[in-house]
Order: structure tokens, then sequence, then C-alpha cells
């Protein structure tokens, strides 16, 4: 962990091992004492998971949050993820890549002062339902997409997060249509006139008469191609 700041040490005799005189002082790191906790930016159709914690509550009250939690002595920070989501909305995810790190040093409402390192992932869920909330942590839950975050008060860090993960998401969209081969425009499904035929070819369909049927068919690779047109190609 990063040290917070350095802590002076006196020498104990004329010398140490090192050569230093007592008179002087030996600059040590001081080393934090966090405690871990885990948070996770989960998708649907473009939009972010948002839970709001109670009023109530001695950290953060009434803000959004993501779910997530603290992990315990033991525990893996993605195992810890996978309970306390199910914990806190009912779904199954499956933990991703990891969006962002931070320390947190905070305040509670009965004055108790703490550091935690927090690490937030990427999740996945097939759940397709409404999160069961934890009415003893949250009160309500939102989608949200980007340009509606502005409405929704977050803790800084979760919100640098979630822009993040959003880019990476964007960036991933962007590749992905850049890898998709051009077929070209695709001719009409069926053809109208009398004796003509269309064979599937890459993802288009081309039209073809009966004589040029067999000039245009592809070479057996392997692959089956589907074929509808005249009867002599079927």
């Amino acid at each position: 962990m990063e040290p917070s700041g350095p802590l002076p040490v006196t020498c104990s005799s004329e010398s140490d091992i090192l050569g230093v005189p007592c008179s002087s002082h030996i600059w040590m790191p001081r080393y934090l004492r966090a405690e871990a906790g885990v948070k996770g930016v989960i998708f649907r159709n473009g939009r972010v998971l948002l839970l709001h914690r109670r009023d109530d509550l001695a950290l953060v009250p009434g803000l959004w949050d993501l779910p997530g939690g603290g992990v315990e002595v033991g525990a893996s920070l993605e195992g810890t993820l996978v309970r306390e989501v199910r914990e806190e909305t009912g779904f199954a995810v499956t933990v991703g890549r990891p969006i962002l790190a931070w320390i947190a040093s905070a305040r509670t409402t009965r004055g108790k002062r703490f550091s935690a390192v927090i690490v937030c992932y990427e999740c996945r869920t097939r759940a397709t339902g409404r999160p069961r909330l934890d009415a003893e942590e949250h009160t309500e839950f939102a989608w949200v997409r980007r340009e509606e975050l502005a409405r929704y008060p977050l803790p800084p860090n979760q919100l640098k997060a979630i822009r993040k993960a959003i880019g990476r998401q964007a960036r991933a969209a962007r590749s992905l249509e850049e890898m998709r081969p051009d077929y070209g425009p695709a001719s009409p499904e069926r053809v109208g006139h009398r004796g003509g035929g269309e064979f599937r070819k890459g993802s288009r369909y081309v039209d073809v008469s009966d004589r040029e049927a067999g000039r245009h068919l592809p070479r057996r690779t392997g692959r089956s191609t589907r074929v509808r047109g005249p009867r002599s190609l079927r």
C-alpha cells in the first residue's frame, strides 16, 4: 500500500548499523491500514444499475451507489462482489475486468474515521427482471444512461469508474463495427421475373437466371450454402 507520510524514528545509540548518529532522525514510511471493498458496474441495454442508499445509514447516506461491499479476511475480491451483488439485487453476475481502484477516506455520521481500498469491476448478468433490493441498505434502483448520470449524486470515484466503463464499451462496439465485413447492398429477397432465382452468397442474395445460375454458384468449401431459386438448383 502507499505510505501516507514519513514517521521520524530517533536512534537509540550513538550509531546504528547504517552509521547514523543518535542526534539524527531516520524517516521511516508510515503505511496505511485500510479495509478492502469491491464495487460492480452492471450494464443492461446501455444503462448502468445504480442503487439509492437509505438516508439513515452511517456511511454516505442518501447518495446513489454501485452494488458491492466489504471484503472479509480470506475472501477473494471477485467472490465477494458476486456475493454482495446477489445480496443487494438478487442478480447472479459474472465478474469481468477491473476498471478502477482507489483509496477512500471517510467519516461515518457517528464520527468514526476509516480508510478503504476499493476495486471496481465490470460485471455481466443475464437477469432480466427487477432487482430485489435489501431494504436495510437501499430504497430504490435506477438504470441510468451516461447522459443522465449528472442527475444522480454519486461518490466521485464511482462516477469516474462508471464513465471509464462506458468508454470501454463504446470502444469495443466501434472495434466490432470495424471488423464486420461489408458485403455491399442486399438485393431483393425474392425475384419477380419468371424463371429467375437467387442464392445466398456471403450475407447478400444474388439474383440469377436459369442460364447464369451455374456460373455464380460458390465452390464447395465444406460449408453448406442455402439455395433458393430455380428448381434446377434445388
